[in-house]
């Protein structure tokens, strides 16, 4: 019986966000996330009056966190935010409606307009800054109006490394997003690093509180004559920022604090991704709260841990047992996710399919004929005709002759290439891929090159008819190589085997094992041996000196008969979305499982009484755990298996001693782990 807690799972529904539980933890910081299951759909909120306007910016900010870690549709990733809600167009004739307009602003015009749209997006000169979208958040003002005499609507500034629709950013995760804008390196879209500037929060005095800002929220106060301007907000005009957000003079002594350390202008609507907090004055009223990014990607990290482990429990449910996972190493490497037999652990990288079109997912494989009959034949000509190849650019008709000179056979016997049939092949060769929905087909393809060479004398042909009668040129000796190929595709739903009965049910579950027999499936649709022959010769006959490269191509395959083909060891792995692979957050992940739970026990919840269960701090009795591990710190390698090389604290010698640390734990400059429990 799966338990609350195994439920707390944040699950995708289409293309609208899930907003769960949002706890505040700590005022200024980001909010800490509980996550419930289910399939609620965030309703429209009412941003009720608050009793402080730095109450109502929370609010706010907890919303566009909520976005962050569960937006979904349109190619959205976690940590992508909304763009802000700006002025299409001229101000005559645009619209603030409270949704986020794609594109952001062209910094180099007045007051960011117009915006950038679509590809002309793809510029350094991108600033994010308008008011909240309010209705792309799913909340609801109490009083809207388009001129906002009173400023009661906030304002909204984003980098535009999170907020752009191109994605310039090429993949958000806990290594690229803990990278600093290279400032020197010129604009490239996409781009590895962040294209875009953080932002950039400074004090009255003039120094930087924080030079890596993910948003700002701001809300303004009546208009006023702040430094530089008096605020504008007529009724037959559209105001802009600069009509809403307030200004201060350089503070004094600015020209002797570093660049580094100070902003260059405070002027919250200057389209510098700048933005300054000040005290409250007859000059300056704006209200102001952010988040960094760092704040911000400790809460992805967590929202990715709960993608994870909910989709191990789903596994569990669908396949009667725990997945093996992967013994650590570079987590670059694709291979790096395939747990191959005798290297199966209980602990370190997570193996994992998406629906992704370029991601096959690797596994063993392999395949025994039982009781085969029949013959061997060409694909294509009769072996002993020729076959069209082109030597040099000419075409001509060649022929395959035996090593003696005799003409090969229309047909080969079974015992002549089954031994290429017979053996185990392990990854990471063999690839497979669902072709439907992640519960009904599955095809795996192998490929060997070379097998071992069969020697062979190669007779060229002159004529062109197709029917000969052909004269021989000459003779070239060589070899063929031997590729194997195999393809499979099967019903893998080992809870319904009954839908074909020419499928087996996998033992153990988390193994597919499938049974092929040829009244059902044609084994010529499953394996081919493809000959490429290649001479070797270094004499000139025919006026030809060498006839490598010139491949004709002679195709072997299992005809019809009786007997079957047994296809086993093809693990099935958890299904994720997407944006995990093509994020490449499974560089970022970490699970282990209690003993008790391993694949093959028959077991899928821990021994309460035992003492192989894991625990995380006060909760004991897990089966799991899965750890988001955040960037690697200073001196870890990651591309070395040591466990310290991943992980931090408690969790280095967690797989070992049962015990990991606290999901609360705090982060630190030496600590960036994330745990999640996980109890069925």
């Amino acid at each position: 019986m799966r338990t609350n807690r195994s439920r707390r799972i944040f699950r995708q529904r289409g293309i609208v966000f899930l907003l769960a539980v949002l706890v505040l933890l700590v005022a200024g910081l980001a909010s800490l996330f509980l996550f419930a299951a289910g399939n609620t759909i965030v309703t429209a909120q009412r941003l009720k009056s608050e009793t402080t306007d730095i109450a109502r910016l929370r609010t706010v900010k907890d919303a566009l966190i909520g976005y962050a870690i569960g937006a979904y549709g349109g190619g959205s990733r976690p940590g992508q935010l909304p763009p802000p809600d700006t002025l299409e167009g001229a101000p005559a004739v645009g619209n603030y409606d409270g949704n986020g307009n794609p594109g952001c602003l062209d910094g180099t015009k007045l007051n960011g307009l117009p915006p950038l749209n679509d590809s002309s997006a793809k510029s350094r000169n991108l600033r994010c800054i308008g008011r909240i979208p309010w209705r792309t958040l799913g909340l609801q003002p109490e009083a809207l109006d388009e001129n906002d005499p009173l400023g009661s609507m906030m304002w909204y500034a984003v980098s535009a490394n999170l907020a752009d629709p191109n994605f310039c950013l090429e993949r958000l995760n806990s290594g690229t997003i803990s990278l600093a804008h290279d400032v020197v390196a010129p604009f490239a879209c996409p781009n590895a690093a962040p294209p875009f500037p953080w932002l950039k929060v400074c004090s009255e005095l003039g120094r930087v509180i924080n030079d890596r800002v993910a948003f700002v929220l701001m809300l303004p106060g009546k208009p006023i004559a702040t430094q530089g301007r008096a605020q504008q907000r007529a009724l037959n005009v559209k105001p802009q920022p600069s009509d809403f957000l307030d200004a201060i003079a350089l503070p004094p002594g600015w020209s002797s604090i570093p660049p580094a350390d100070r902003c260059s202008t405070y002027d919250n609507a200057g389209l510098t991704n700048e933005f300054v907090i000040a005290t409250q004055s007859d000059f300056f009223n704006d209200r102001l709260v952010y988040v960094t990014v760092d704040e911000l990607a400790a809460e992805i990290e967590r929202r990715v841990a709960f993608e994870v482990r909910a989709s191990i429990d789903s596994f569990v449910n669908l396949r009667g047992a725990f997945p093996w996972l992967a013994p650590l190493a570079d987590p670059t490497l694709a291979s790096s996710y395939v747990p191959l037999s005798p290297n199966l652990t209980l602990a370190g990288l997570v193996p994992f399919y998406t629906t992704h079109s370029s991601n096959d997912f690797l596994t063993e494989l392999g395949w025994t004929i039982s009781a085969p009959s029949g013959s061997v034949s060409s694909s294509g000509a009769s072996l002993a005709s020729p076959v069209s190849c082109t030597i040099n650019g000419t075409a001509q008709f060649c022929r395959l002759r035996s090593s003696t000179g005799g003409s090969i056979s229309n047909s080969v016997t079974v015992p002549q290439v089954e031994a290429y049939f017979t053996f185990d092949i392990s990854a990471p060769d063999a690839k497979c891929k669902w072709t439907a929905d992640k519960d009904s087909r599955v095809k795996c393809s192998y490929s060997s090159n070379p097998l071992p060479a069969v020697p062979q004398t190669y007779q060229l042909e002159t004529g062109m008819s197709a029917t000969g009668p052909w004269t021989s040129c000459g003779t070239f000796a060589g070899s063929n190589v031997r590729t194997l190929k195999a393809d499979f595709d099967f019903l893998a739903r080992p809870d319904s085997p009954s839908i074909n009965p020419a499928f087996t049910q996998a033992t153990p579950s988390s193994v597919m094992q499938r049974e092929v027999r040829n009244n059902s499936v044609g084994l010529s649709n499953m394996i081919e041996l493809t000959e490429n022959f290649s001479p070797l010769s270094s004499t000139t006959t025919c006026g030809v000196t060498s006839l490598n490269g010139a491949l004709p191509i002679v195709g072997r395959r299992f005809s019809a008969g009786v007997g079957a083909i047994a296809v086993r060891k093809i693990r099935v792995y958890p299904a994720l979305p997407e944006w995990y692979f093509s994020e490449q957050w499974n560089q970022y992940i970490y699970a282990a499982l209690s003993l008790d739970v391993a694949p093959g026990s028959g077991k899928t919840s821990c021994d309460k009484g035992g003492t192989n269960c894991l625990t995380s701090d006060g909760i004991a009795g897990l089966d799991a755990v899965v750890v988001a591990l955040g960037k690697p710190l200073a001196g870890q390698n990651r591309s070395l298996p040591a466990p310290n090389n991943f992980l931090e604290g408690k969790n280095v010698n967690g797989a070992t001693t049962k015990a990991f640390a606290s999901s609360t734990e705090p982060r630190t400059a030496n600590y960036v782990d994330f745990v999640a429990p996980m109890v069925r």
